[in-house]
């Protein structure tokens, strides 16, 4: 999936939903798209700045693939 894109947290959040929905998982191979565009965003900040900012990114996205993903599977309690 290309991310050409600035994202916000809300296109980060509505991004992971459609990853999920794609059946892409939350691993360093399949989310390497998302975090090259969050390094790419940020690459003009440093230190604590960065960090927050890509947080504030990753977070969002991860929340999004997370709901995504309960939603497809409703029974995680085996």
């Amino acid at each position: 999936m290309e991310i050409t894109a600035f994202l916000t947290t809300d296109e980060a959040h509505a991004l992971g939903r459609k990853y999920a929905q794609a059946g892409l998982k939350l691993t360093p191979h399949d989310c390497k798209p998302i975090d090259d565009a969050i390094f790419e965003q940020i690459s003009g900040l440093t230190g604590t700045a960065r960090c927050k900012a890509y947080n504030a990114l990753r977070g969002a996205f991860n929340h999004g693939w997370n709901q995504a993903y309960a939603a497809q599977e409703p029974n995680h309690d085996h």
